[in-house]
């Protein structure tokens, strides 16, 4: 079994770019010169995926050599990491062996022109202890960890993957540990460059540590790479513009150049130029190709748009210029687990007119979202494009305003996409478009479908959707709310499962486990924890209820904690310090054994896959009989099925309404439900329900390889072992499916603008827990107070 996990940390520290410079000797021109960068024109593309090795499961970096002509992928397969080498035009793979590859516990790799690897890696020496086996249930993390010492180490491999050198580092100033971050690393063969914690350090590959990298007063570094000609490179920006400046490897200082360019454009990633060009240049929205210019650099061209191409940056994790001159991009689907690897062909406005198409508006950037727009798009004529009404990516008031107000108005003037999709409550921003009568019913499409059918749907989810016998929105994923869950030897005598019921089983919680005699915990804390105050609050009817006898209880209730607080001492300055990560850990192992070492009664559970029942019943509940108590409501306990992550609703404004359909058909297909297991929520359909099911039910797709059994993470680095979703785990799930009743309609809650109506109830209560009036004073009191606040703004 591989180190799967470890695999997954190192390959996420992959794709992480930070600041970073590089060079060698600069022999540019000493005329200054100024270049105007120029956006490319509004393009379209056609894109067409790349055949890739059966093998080949993810791709986190891909690093060219060879003048460009070649490339090294790393990713993974059958194991983790693994090497593909690869021509430029991505027709050809062949896996490379490295067989002493070293991945210690953070690391990363780069590719030099000849075609030799650099590795920068943490190595973790843990003494007299065995090699740690990290696949092995038992295994000790805490132990290892208690004895590890780190260092840094750099590697070098031939083109061939064969070990050439592997020395410690000497005086690299950070002091590393299991959680430092290798941000970025370049190599030219000789030297290495290493964005570690923030700065740039200059490295040999035979162990020298040569300097940090430091730009001039008022300039930033950018990123790093190499240029054409095989020396280290970074952008470095300034009050006039972006230079392309070179690293000088005696004494990692960053040597001057003559030419600007001015632009804004942040770069996130430097590939070596090909065909003329010195190097390229991607940003978050463009590919850039910086021309030769004797031994510098000339003008700077716009080449590509990922923008255009619909390529949201997060997920890309690399991109080469085709000999025809085309660009391939590189991009992991986390969401499927899996790579997307597609060649973009630019159009004219006249083919890309005849392709029929459809726009899906967004509130902001939503990966995993685009990746199942994009499925759809490989396999459907019909193509989808995103409208985004937040691209600022700011989330202050202002922008959050003003995007409602441009939803609003477009509400009103009919300017709408073909599909809104909302949250799981179908709000756009904050604005309700069901309210505003915007979308068709989707009932009428269904009823009509080929494919669908009502019947088709998880019932208790599509009543919970339905507005007065239409179907506005409709979500792909739901959430089967449990509410509480609890040991049946605690709760087998509970009766009817009320708000009382509740209470008074909170109360009972010393009698039944002395463990819970004398929890530390205040008063506020135990507030926080067990109560919402919506309980007490009807917004529909202007009303609340804080004097009634429950909420008195309450305050008795919580006021009887013996008010000791066990995280009084533990405000670390640096969550990064050992002392912070220990009991970061700890923490994380309580939670993790809560219920089966009976540290707590109850929680509230909501199960968003098939897999979670089995980890719910057989790993929290360690197979001890359970019982689901449900949401306490004045008629008993109940679960519920609703709406999860996403809402899809057809405007009345949509020109393809027919074509609008056939995505909202994909997104509950059988086939979408097999093709992404691992995205959020159970399908809506029995038979994609039984489609996920028959995908997942020998493996957990979450683990790489399609081979590792469902385990149960207990916190210190074991697992219990679980085994498969049996045939019985999945039967239960679906009795459950069956028994739940429709989640009900949000009740109305407070917004951002009624100010701090929460503080009001804290500042009360606190006055009740600190012993400064008795419950009942504090319940009458809060009841004025909040029901003068609710009157006023909703009465």
């Amino acid at each position: 079994m591989m180190k799967k996990i470890m695999a997954l940390l190192s390959a996420l520290a992959l794709m992480l770019t930070a600041g970073c410079s590089s060079g060698s000797v600069s022999t540019e021109n000493a005329e200054p010169q100024n270049f105007q960068v120029e956006d490319l024109e509004k393009t379209a593309y056609l894109k067409q995926s790349a055949e890739l090795p059966e093998s080949m499961t993810a791709i986190y970096l891909s690093m060219s050599y060879s003048g460009g002509e070649r490339l090294l992928l790393l990713g993974s397969g059958a194991q983790s990491p693994m090497f593909w080498t690869a021509d430029r035009d991505m027709t050809s793979f062949t896996e490379l062996s490295v067989p002493d590859f070293d991945i210690g516990v953070q690391y990363n790799v780069d590719t030099a022109d000849d075609g030799s690897m650099a590795v920068i890696l943490v190595d973790a020496d843990y003494g007299d202890l065995p090699e740690p086996d990290f696949e092995d249930p038992d295994f000790n993390r805490a132990e290892y960890d208690a004895a590890a010492a780190y260092s840094f180490v750099a590697a070098k491999y031939s083109p061939e993957g064969e070990l050439i050198s592997s020395v410690p580092l000497t005086g690299l100033p950070p002091e590393p540990d299991q959680y430092t971050s290798i941000e970025e690393t370049v190599t030219d063969g000789e030297y290495i460059l290493a964005s570690i914690g923030g700065s740039v350090y200059l490295i040999g590959l035979d162990g020298r540590y040569i300097g940090e990298v430091i730009p001039g007063e008022g300039e930033t570094i950018g990123v790093a790479g190499r240029d054409s000609r095989g020396r280290l490179v970074c952008t470095v920006t300034g009050e006039n513009g972006m230079q392309v400046r070179q690293v000088n490897t005696a004494d990692a200082t960053l040597l001057p150049s003559t030419v600007t360019y001015d632009t804004s454009k942040s770069g996130e990633e430097i590939r070596p130029g090909t065909d003329g060009y010195a190097l390229f240049i991607r940003t978050l929205s463009m590919i850039y190709g910086i021309r030769e210019e004797g031994d510098g650099y000339g003008e700077m061209e716009p080449l590509f748009s990922t923008g255009y191409a619909g390529i949201g940056s997060t997920g890309i994790t690399g991109f080469v210029r085709r000999t025809d001159g085309l660009f391939t991009v590189m991009e992991m689907d986390w969401n499927a687990f899996a790579p997307k690897v597609r060649t973009y062909t630019p159009v004219s406005q006249e083919e890309y007119d005849r392709i029929p198409r459809i726009t899906v508006g967004m509130y902001s950037e939503d990966y995993l979202s685009s990746g199942h727009i994009e499925a759809f798009n490989e396999s459907h004529d019909v193509q989808a494009d995103i409208k985004l009404y937040n691209t600022s990516k700011n989330w202050d008031e202002e922008t959050y305003n003003r995007i409602n107000e441009k939803l609003t108005q477009d509400a009103l003037s009919g300017d709408l996409p073909d599909i809104l999709a909302g949250d799981n409550s179908g709000r756009i921003g904050d604005i309700d478009m069901v309210q505003k009568d915007v979308f068709v019913d989707l009932y009428s499409y269904i009823d009509k479908s080929s494919s669908l059918s009502r019947e088709d749907f998880v019932p208790s989810l599509l009543e919970s959707m339905d507005h007065g016998g239409t179907l506005p929105m409709l979500s792909n994923r739901l959430e089967l709310d449990l509410g509480y869950v609890a040991k049946t030897k605690y709760v087998k005598d509970v009766g009817k499962w009320d708000m009382d019921a509740f209470i008074t089983l909170l109360e009972k919680m010393p009698e039944m486990n002395e463990k819970w005699a004398d929890v530390d915990e205040t008063a506020d804390m135990r507030f926080r924890k067990w109560f919402d105050p919506y309980e007490w609050i009807d917004l529909e009817n202007a009303s609340c209820s804080f004097d009634s006898d429950s909420f008195i209880r309450v305050l008795r209730y919580c006021s009887s904690a013996n008010g000791v607080n066990p995280y009084e001492d533990q405000n670390f300055d640096d969550p990064q310090s050992p002392e912070a990560q220990a009991e970061t850990a700890r923490l994380f192992i309580r939670q993790q054994r809560d219920i089966m070492d009976d540290n707590t009664l109850m929680e509230s559970q909501s199960l968003y896959g098939i897999d979670q029942w089995l980890q719910l019943k057989e790993g929290r509940f360690a197979g001890e009989d359970m019982t689901i108590l449900g949401v306490p409501t004045p008629d008993g306990g109940h679960t519920y099925t609703g709406s999860t992550w996403k809402t899809y609703g057809i405007t009345k404004f949509s020109q393809h309404p027919d074509e609008a359909f056939e995505l909202i058909e994909y997104l509950v297909s059988d086939e979408f439900a097999a093709k992404f297991p691992n995205y959020i929520g159970i399908p809506v359909t029995w038979s994609a329900i039984d489609a996920t099911y028959k995908t997942i039910a020998d493996h957990d797709p979450s683990y790489l390889g399609g081979d590792t059994e469902y385990r149960y993470p207990l916190g210190d680095g074991t697992f219990m072992e679980l085994g498969t979703i049996t045939p019985e785990i999945y039967e239960e799930v679906l009795e459950l499916l069956k028994k739940a009743d429709p989640k009900p309609d949000e009740a109305a809650r407070f917004t951002q603008e009624d100010g701090d109506w929460y503080g009001i109830i804290l500042e009360e209560t606190g006055r009740c827990f600190n012993g400064e009036c008795t419950p009942e004073e504090c319940a009458s009191v809060l009841q004025n107070r909040m029901e003068t606040f609710i009157s006023e703004r909703y009465g």
